[in-house]
C-alpha cells in the first residue's frame, strides 16, 4: 500500500501551485484522516516567523499509536499556505495537499493544475471535487473533495486500473480543531 501511496505522491508532486490567502491554522490545529484501517493526524506547531512544524501519529485499526516518521505530512516545516520548505504542498500519508486556497475552489479554477469540477453540497458542506489521472491511459486517477470555506481536504479516492478491481483506496476527514472544518 505505501508502494501506491508513494506512487501517487509523485504524480501529484508534478501538478502546479494555487493561490489566495492562508489556511486557518494556529498553533495545535490538527486534522485526521481515516485511510482504510488507518487514522493519520497531523498537528501544526509553532515554528516562529509564520512558519509551522508538523507532526504526524498514525493510529492502526488495533488502537495501537506510533509516530508518523518516514511519513509525507510528518515533520515537515510549512508557511501559511502549507507549502514545505522545498516548496512543494503539503501532503498527509501521500493522499495528495491536504489544503488549496479558497479562492480557488470554484467551478472552472484550477487547483494543483487541475479543473474544479464541481461544487455541491455534502454533509452539510460545500465541497470543490477534482478529478485528475495521470500516466498512460489515466494509470493512476482520483478524485479529491475540499471544503470550500476553509480550504481543507475532506475526503476523496485514489484508484489504478493495474490494481484490479476495488484497487485504491479512500480517504476521509474524521477529527479536527479548526473552525468552520465540518467533520462528517
Amino acid at each position: 500500500m505505501r508502494l501506491l501511496f508513494c506512487s501517487f505522491c509523485l504524480a501529484l508532486l508534478a501538478l502546479a501551485g494555487c493561490s489566495g490567502g492562508g489556511a486557518p491554522i494556529t498553533d495545535g490545529s490538527y486534522v485526521t484522516y481515516e485511510i482504510g484501517d488507518t487514522r493519520v493526524r497531523i498537528t501544526f506547531e509553532d515554528a516562529g516567523s509564520g512558519k509551522y512544524r508538523t507532526v504526524g501519529v498514525v493510529t492502526e485499526d488495533d488502537g495501537s499509536q506510533e509516530s508518523a516518521v518516514g511519513m509525507p505530512g510528518h515533520d515537515e516545516k510549512v508557511n501559511s499556505k502549507l507549502y514545505t520548505e522545498s516548496g512543494v504542498p503539503l501532503e498527509v500519508a501521500s493522499f495528495g495537499p491536504i489544503w488549496a486556497s479558497p479562492s480557488s475552489l470554484k467551478e472552472g479554477k484550477r487547483v494543483y493544475g487541475s479543473p474544479v469540477s464541481a461544487v455541491r453540497q455534502e454533509h452539510g458542506r460545500s465541497v470543490a471535487s477534482i478529478e485528475a489521472s495521470f500516466g498512460v491511459g489515466g494509470a493512476l486517477r482520483g478524485e479529491w473533495l475540499y471544503d470550500v470555506t476553509t480550504g481543507f481536504a475532506v475526503g476523496g479516492s485514489k484508484s489504478s486500473p493495474f490494481l484490479g478491481e476495488g484497487g485504491g483506496f479512500k480517504f476521509r476527514l474524521v477529527e479536527t480543531n479548526i473552525p468552520g472544518l465540518v467533520v462528517s
